[in-house]
């Protein structure tokens, strides 16, 4: 069977289950204008508006992703404000499902083998802005931007890049601080200077120029600098995190605080600025309140009544391993930066708090705790997140109701590699695995190295069917990606062992997984097995 005919019978799966999907987001919508704060319907339409915007262009149906990316947007910001829609809203969504369902049955868009390639397409394009003069390193950087799933504007001047931004804001922008036609840093000042060019990331790269320019580029505005010649994971580490960022939701700040104007300013303060804030006013209640709230910042105060200290509190967190990155910026009216150290604080701000100084510090601990977060949750041989973030992962999912599919998948007879080819090809082989099944699924999925030469996929909103498909493809292609050592080619195939959670029990849906895996090897490797 042609690529082109497997193809258009997994199109027409796609439109069997998407009219399904389609005909319960419509019946959500009939029960949400006889009582629009029915929860279960309105969390059951925003999941189909997220899987249809992720699934509808990778099928040939752009217009269902680009009507689906409105409707998940809008319902995702109202369950950010635990808000229930309006009449209004609720005929718009409707008018939305008329449409894909219009578009459903009508004609895809022309296929091409390159759309199976890329497999499940991000549901929101994250675009990079790439500024270099250099032709060579920017044809060496756009294909690797690109191949994780973003997409790429590149030009080679100064007055390109203004024109660029000028005409859409892009979600992050790398750019060399020495132009033909004047300096990068210029370009910089400018994404800054444009409305909504201030939440973009911007990365400076340039050749050893000294000090000075590097300052200048902070100046303006970069985040980062990087030095020629590029250290490109690093680079691309930068940009991965800025996009996944855009995709997950407000981060959560715990404000420990007894005095509730205090509490309510510094709320309002970071509610503004798109944070969820909780506060805790019991000191005694802390440790409840981070176990219910999982923050990604406390906001501490030093003084409470009873002889309780902010500086004690944090000491007392700190003693657990789960807390030794989580940031703490203590907020009171004393002056002791040194013991804001030695008690694990990150920073110090001063009441009466300025605003500016406080989402300042905020957003510069977070920032600095989401690098040291991927480095620690991320293998730095594959990409992939380590066992223990990816496991993570798996509570996270099993607890919500997100229909996930668990894959585990070993590289077969990979001994065999490292005895034949030497380590260092099977650590080629690793690094190429992991690299491609993160280019090969929904950046909202996960990829984790489970321990050795095993891999596990976490598939959201998925079917088993779906993703066997899947699978089955992946080891299609990547069983025809030829290895060099030596001088001489070969190939690595792989086995997988996929299962659906039937409980809340992690445990359980993992050694389920694994039963299915060995029951694939067992059969002779170089297959799926589903559960």
């Amino acid at each position: 069977m042609s690529l082109e005919s497997e193809f258009e019978e997994l199109r027409a799966h796609f439109r069997e289950t998407a009219a399904n999907r389609l005909a319960e987001m419509a019946r959500c919508i009939t029960t949400l204008l006889a009582d629009p704060r029915d929860a279960g319907c309105f969390n059951t339409l925003s999941r189909h508006f997220h899987g249809l915007a992720g699934l509808g262009t990778t099928y040939g149906f752009p217009r269902i992703s680009e009507l689906a990316d409105v409707g998940e947007a809008e319902t995702i910001e109202l369950l950010r404000h635990h808000a229930a829609p309006d009449v209004l809203r609720i005929h718009h969504w409707g008018a939305l499902i008329e449409q894909m369902s219009a578009a459903i049955a009508g004609e895809a868009v022309p296929f091409g083998p390159a759309v199976i390639a890329q497999g499940a397409s991000p549901r929101r394009q994250f675009t990079v802005l790439l500024v270099e003069d250099d032709p060579a390193l920017r044809a060496w950087l756009t294909p690797l931007i690109e191949s994780e799933g973003m997409d790429v504007r590149a030009c080679g001047s100064r007055a390109a890049a203004l024109e660029a931004i000028a005409g859409a804001v892009p979600d992050a922008i790398v750019t060399d601080l020495r132009l033909p036609d004047g300096d990068g840093s210029d370009v910089i000042a400018a994404l800054r200077g444009t409305p909504g060019g201030e939440e973009a990331l911007a990365l400076a790269i340039s050749a050893l120029e000294g000090f000075d320019a590097k300052v200048d580029a902070i100046h303006a505005g970069a985040d980062a600098h990087f030095e020629k010649p590029i250290d490109a994971q690093a680079l691309l580490r930068r940009l991965t995190m800025a996009r996944d960022r855009k995709s997950q939701p407000p981060e959560r700040v715990l404000v420990v605080e007894d005095d509730p104007l205090q509490s309510a300013v510094v709320q309002a303060i970071l509610a503004e600025a798109g944070y969820e804030v909780q506060i805790c006013a019991e000191p005694g209640a802390l440790e409840e309140a981070v176990g219910r709230v999982s923050p990604h910042l406390i906001l501490m105060d030093v003084n409470f009544p009873g002889g309780i200290n902010g500086y004690d509190l944090v000491r007392y967190l700190r003693q657990s391993d789960r807390f030794a990155t989580l940031p703490v910026i203590f907020v009171t009216t004393e002056r002791e930066v040194a013991k804001t150290r030695r008690a694990g604080g990150d920073d110090h701000l001063i009441k009466p708090v300025d605003p500016q100084a406080l989402l300042m510090s905020v957003a510069s601990r977070l920032e600095r705790a989401r690098v040291v977060r991927s480095l620690i949750d991320h293998d730095g041989l594959t990409g992939a997140l380590t066992h223990t973030a990816f496991r993570a992962r798996l509570e996270q999912a099993i607890s919500r109701a997100a229909s996930p599919v668990l894959a585990l998948v070993d590289l077969d007879y990979f001994k065999r590699v490292n005895d034949t080819w030497g380590h260092r090809a099977g650590d080629r082989v690793l690094s190429t695995f992991g690299q491609f099944l993160r280019q090969n699924v929904r950046y909202t999925d996960a990829v984790g190295r489970w321990g050795g030469e095993e891999f596990g996929l976490l598939l959201e909103d998925s079917t088993l069917g779906e993703a066997c498909t899947l699978l089955e493809r992946l080891l299609r292609q990547f069983t025809a990606v030829e290895h060099i050592a030596d001088g001489r080619r070969f190939t690595v195939a792989f086995s997988a062992g996929l299962a659906a959670p039937e409980s809340e029990d992690v445990e359980a849906w993992i050694e389920a997984a694994d039963r299915r895996l060995y029951e694939a090897k067992d059969a002779g490797r170089g297959r799926i097995v589903v559960g």
